[in-house]
């Protein structure tokens, strides 16, 4: 458990309430804060939605601090929280109290909203003066680091933000707005004076979200509809007038920036966003800036709306009754059905129908029921493999009582798919080996259908293809010719290493295979290459080959400086550490030199 915890400021992030910790304890690097607070010195404090939140609360002193009351105090939650559904808010927060918050904010849709779940770094400089001066120490502000606050809401003026390299770059330090660092690396966010009148609304209607009870949340569906209403934008049947909202969104994003997290507001178009949120809410989230724009666009706007033109009046249901010429003409003379009558008398089939028998009229009309022979029938002619509209016109039947006679028989239908496939693939088929004829079979176009359904008879052409083909009794290698060059390449090779100047070099194995510049060549075809592999086992050198001739040449070298063979410095002239491989009465022959070589 700590020793102390810092008392919190007004609205200030927890965030920064770690990084004062650090800077009280005054702890040599923010990983023994890191390992104090939450026990491990590689864990990243997000400055939004952080983690490991329980285990902080059981560090701190006092039990004051619960991982709820951290949550609903000192992070950004309660922004999000009102527009989330109940499940979603009970997995953010058991993740923001587990070992880590990763994955929170795609599970919140956040990444999905297309306004992004970036984390940003926002000071004012009039709050950092008067919080240094009041408190003695400037701090993070919870409402600074809200999506699409630009501007602080109880001055007025434009944020300082740090580059978002910049936080990735820090993301283990525990900054403050006084630090060097931030100093360097802050930059003003411009703000145009067009976009500042919006900028500061939207800048009151997030701290107002942010510290709001649940059931005073500001921009709420209800509410955005309410101004939709009242601006004229929905009508008295609850209709959406989809061009006026177009029109009032397009004027309101004229004023806000471009880019960051506004930037999905200019995509153009219809917005479906702001849609969404007017329409019957079927149970998914939205972003909470989102809902904060259109309360605050709606409250802009005028009734009735710029530009729109006024709603269409409604279609008044037609009095009186049907012109009984025209039906009359279009029942007896023209065979019309009683649907096509309704349609071109722009009437109901109901009315048409009443007013059909009132006038003891004629109607043709399918039967209810399909009798056992006409339904024989149909079955006929659907295994013959004509198709559904044929049948149905054949026998004056609709469509749907077509296919409801194949969803009574699935054996039919199974019969008919198989048909339909087996002429498929005689016709894939026949243009496979129609093509095959002038390409190779795999850059033929029908090549991979036949793979997936009809593999086994393409199995069978490829074999027979490859029988018919006569094999190529010519070799393209000479093995013989290459045997004894590669020969004569090695026992080159060898002789020019023992033949080299300086320090002798071993003529290992592979040394000699390297010389040849084929060695997996040489490796592969043994049994094609006996004499290489002859000279190759013949021309190696030993490890104690190799030493014999480097202790020949130390003495040598130490006899041409006209110093004693001693073991010691034939050893050391040799490079050799150990004498294992090495007979010792070799060594003592070239200490006896000495004897011979004053």
């Amino acid at each position: 458990m700590l020793a102390f915890f810092p008392s919190t400021f007004p609205d200030e992030s927890l965030y920064s309430v770690l990084g004062r910790y650090h800077r009280l304890a005054g702890n040599a690097s923010e990983r023994e804060s890191l390992r104090e607070l939450v026990g491990d010195a590689q864990h990243v404090i997000m400055a939004d939605l952080p983690g490991t939140l329980q285990r902080l609360a059981d560090a701190l002193p006092g039990k004051r601090w619960t991982a709820d009351r951290l949550i609903d105090e000192l992070t950004l939650f309660p922004y999000f929280a009102p527009c989330l559904s109940p499940a979603q808010v009970a997995y953010a927060r058991q993740t923001m109290q587990g070992a880590t918050a990763e994955g929170v904010k795609m599970r919140l849709g956040l990444l999905a909203s297309r306004i992004g779940g970036h984390i940003r770094l926002r000071f004012c400089q009039e709050c950092r003066r008067q919080d240094a001066d009041t408190f003695g120490q400037c701090y993070w502000h919870r409402v600074h680091q809200l999506p699409g606050v630009w501007m602080c809401p109880l001055h007025g003026c434009a944020l300082s933000e740090l580059p978002s390299n910049t936080v990735f770059l820090n993301r283990q330090r525990l900054l403050l707005p006084d630090e060097k660092a931030v100093e360097a690396e802050a930059r003003p966010i411009g703000v145009t004076t067009v976009q500042e009148k919006a900028l500061r609304r939207l800048a009151s209607l997030s701290e107002h979200a942010l510290h709001a009870e649940l059931g005073e949340w500001p921009a709420t569906r209800e509410a955005c509809r309410t101004r939709a209403q009242t601006a004229g934008l929905i009508d008295g049947a609850s209709r959406i007038r989809v061009a006026s909202v177009d029109a009032v969104l397009a004027q309101y994003v004229t004023t806000l920036p471009a880019e960051s997290e506004f930037a999905f507001a200019h995509s153009g178009g219809v917005p479906s966003w702001a849609l969404k949120l007017l329409r019957k809410s079927r149970g998914t989230s939205s972003h909470p800036l989102k809902h904060l724009m259109l309360y605050d666009c709606l409250g802009e706007a005028q009734s009735p709306c710029i530009g729109v033109s006024p709603m269409m009046p409604i279609a008044q249901p037609r009095k009186g009754p049907v012109d009984e010429i025209r039906l009359r003409q279009l029942i007896e003379a023209e065979g019309r059905s009683l649907r096509e009558s309704a349609e071109l008398l722009g009437v109901s089939t109901t009315t048409v129908r009443v007013e059909a028998g009132r006038l003891n009229l004629t109607v043709s009309s399918r039967p209810k029921r399909i009798k056992t022979g006409l339904q024989q029938a149909v079955l006929a002619d659907l295994l013959a493999g004509k198709s559904v509209a044929s049948v149905a016109a054949a026998h004056s039947l609709s469509l749907p009582s077509i296919y409801r006679i194949l969803r009574m028989n699935p054996g039919i239908l199974d019969a008919r798919e198989r048909g339909r496939l087996a002429v498929l693939k005689a016709k894939r088929r026949e243009s496979f080996l129609a093509e095959n004829a002038s390409t190779s079979m795999r850059q033929c176009r029908d090549y991979a259908w036949l793979w997936r359904n009809d593999r086994a008879w393409l199995t069978l052409v490829v074999k027979n293809a490859r029988n018919q083909t006569e094999p190529s009794c010519i070799p393209t290698v000479d093995w013989a010719v290459r045997d004894q060059r590669l020969k004569t390449e090695i026992q080159a090779e060898h002789l020019r290493i023992l033949d080299a100047p300086g320090r002798p070099r071993r003529a290992s194995r592979t040394a000699l295979l390297r010389a040849t510049g084929e060695t997996d060549t040489i490796l592969r075809n043994a049994y094609k290459l006996p004499l290489t592999h002859a000279s190759l086992a013949r021309c190696s050198e030993s490890i104690e080959q190799y030493q014999r001739r480097r202790l020949r040449w130390a003495a040598e070298q130490l006899i041409a400086e006209h110093l004693p063979t001693q073991r010691w410095r034939l050893l050391r002239m040799a490079a050799i550490r150990s004498t294992a491989n090495v007979d010792p009465e070799f060594i003592a022959s070239f200490v006896r030199m000495a004897v011979t070589h004053p």
